[in-house]
């Protein structure tokens, strides 16, 4: 276990705020900024995976696809997987700390990397070169980075609060954080998060639950004022207000039948859910949110005007411009500020993407595609590596083989030039095992007659 993790009492569950003015201020290590009446008012979502369906879905189900496909070690010499027996750094994944194995490490991963736009892994280690012993995952904003004089990144520190309520701060080298983080156009050292152009939509959509849920609160009726005639007591005002609340204020009271006496009547003053197209705009917002984190709303369950052949297209396209580059991300990181520089710096992981049903799809039609250009004369060897077809290389797979009997015609079908009698083999070399042509054959039952006559 770390040692510093000893100290770790109380985690920051935000970042420090610092004010601008006296009605904004910023969460130090995002680029959000946020009106403080907002935050005040309730109207900002500060923890939207725990807050908004749509966020918690839509990240839920990038994480959960990303961790339940496994790794692949391989050994960067020869490009072939690394022997179990050897590998410590299989080892190390299986169970990267005392809480977590490689599934949830990965799920971890890339929940505040969606979340936060970047994530920490803190490494159990004494020197750069070293192998760590542990791998922990924490979210990108409880760390500042460390800049020299240059402005160049050498390092994170993070702050902890004692049970005495002292706060201590903990540096850490920059070898001793594995740093992930989605592309930032306006902080070279720090992530942004999809959530940060999500957010207006994310705040109207809670914001409109919160209306629904006032609504049914308070009356199940759109809001609305008595009128009379005539002028009331106090007493008569009381006794009307309190017989209406009675008979109709609750969600089991919605829409009953009212009875005014005296001349009153009911007016509408607020809008209805319907008026506003209530419904609408929450498809709205949800869409937006699924668009900032390219979730297909298949993957939530969502089936509206979607066919079998629409729903295998986007799980593919999920996969292949959601998940995969995210992936590619993820390896990229672990190998040039992981495996490159520890060990023996041959051994790297990739996610194992073989078994994906989605990805299966397109192995038909490659195959398809493979077997023309093969009878164009690519030998087998070179389309299936081309194709990754991940079929084993066969021993005549480097050969080329051409049809025979293609013949050059006029316009009406004559034949104008036999095509030349073929060999198997690009090279015009025979190919081993490969059957002789028939004008090879003839020539030489032409010429063993001619012999046999002489004789």
């Amino acid at each position: 276990m770390f040692k510093w993790l000893e100290d770790w009492i109380i985690r920051k569950s935000i970042p420090v705020i610092r004010r601008l003015s006296t009605t904004q201020f910023m969460l130090e290590g995002t680029s959000r900024m946020t009106s403080l009446s907002s935050i005040l008012s309730g109207d900002t979502v500060r923890e939207p995976y725990r807050e908004h369906a749509w966020v918690h879905g839509a990240v839920e189900s990038i994480a959960l696809n990303i961790s339940q496909t496994p790794l692949i070690w391989k050994n960067s010499r020869d490009k072939k997987a690394a022997e179990r027996q050897s590998n410590k750094w299989l080892t190390l994944f299986e169970k990267p700390n005392d809480q977590m194995g490689l599934q949830q490490l990965m799920e971890a991963t890339v929940t505040y990397l969606l979340l936060d736009g970047e994530c920490m892994w803190v490494l159990d280690r004494s020197e750069p070169t070293a192998m760590p012993t542990e791998i922990q995952p924490f979210d990108g904003r409880l760390f500042e980075p460390v800049l020299n004089k240059a402005q160049k990144l050498i390092g994170w520190k993070t702050e902890t609060i004692a049970e005495n309520g002292e706060k201590k701060e903990i540096a850490f080298k920059k070898w001793e954080v594995c740093h992930f983080k989605l592309f930032n156009p306006y902080d070279a050292n720090r992530g942004l998060s999809p959530l940060e152009a999500a957010q207006l939509g994310i705040d109207q959509d809670h914001l409109a639950s919160e209306y629904n849920k006032a609504f049914f609160s308070n009356s199940a009726l759109p809001g609305g004022v008595i009128e009379v005639e005539e002028d009331m007591t106090d007493e008569q005002f009381d006794r009307m207000l309190t017989q209406f609340r009675e008979h109709h204020q609750g969600v089991n009271k919605a829409h009953t039948l009212a009875l005014l006496e005296g001349g009153a009547k009911y007016k509408q003053l607020s809008i209805s859910q319907k008026d506003m197209e209530f419904l609408h705009q929450k498809e709205w917002n949800r869409d937006e949110v699924l668009a900032c984190f390219k979730v297909p709303k298949l993957e939530l369950g969502v089936w509206t005007d979607v066919n079998f052949a629409v729903a295998k297209v986007q799980a593919r396209e999920f996969w292949v411009k959601t998940l995969v580059p995210k992936m590619k991300l993820i390896e990229w990181v672990m190998w040039s500020q992981l495996f490159s520089v520890s060990g023996t710096g041959n051994i790297y992981a990739e996610f194992d993407l073989s078994d994906v049903e989605a990805l299966q799809g397109d192995m038909v039609e490659k195959v398809e595609m493979a077997f023309k250009l093969w009878q164009m004369g690519y030998p087998a060897n070179a389309l299936n590596k081309r194709f990754k077809l991940g079929l084993e290389e066969t021993p005549n797979g480097n050969a080329t083989y051409v049809m025979q009997n293609v013949n050059q015609v006029d316009a009406t079908g004559k034949v104008i030039i036999a095509a030349p009698p073929m060999l198997a083999g690009g090279d015009g070399g025979e190919d081993e095992g490969a059957p002789k042509s028939k004008a090879k054959s003839k020539a030489k039952k032409e010429k063993d007659d001619a012999n046999s006559e002489t004789e």
